[in-house]
């Protein structure tokens, strides 16, 4: 009886600390304001394309090598990947 105590004691101690890894994210709902809204720095223009296009970058052909390299070690030999077999 004594035995079947301390399990049920452990079963309720590890539910209460699964409830309480949770946080209550349910309940977190505070709203805060944004210090950078309308900022298009951080954001963007609005339907504007994506300021990654233009940044360019010089092809580093010891780094593709590496990759072939990988890509035909992984994938038993060069084309494979790219045609999907």
């Amino acid at each position: 009886m004594r035995d079947l105590k301390v399990f049920v004691g452990v079963l309720v101690l590890l539910f209460m600390a699964f409830k309480g890894t949770q946080c209550g994210s349910r309940y977190n709902t505070i709203v805060q304001k944004d210090p950078r809204a309308g900022d298009t720095y951080v954001y963007g223009e609005i339907d504007g394309p994506p300021k990654q296009l233009a940044n360019k970058y010089e092809a580093d052909s010891v780094q593709d090598r590496k990759a072939n390299e990988i890509r035909e070690k992984f994938f038993g030999g060069a084309g494979q990947a790219e045609s999907g077999n």
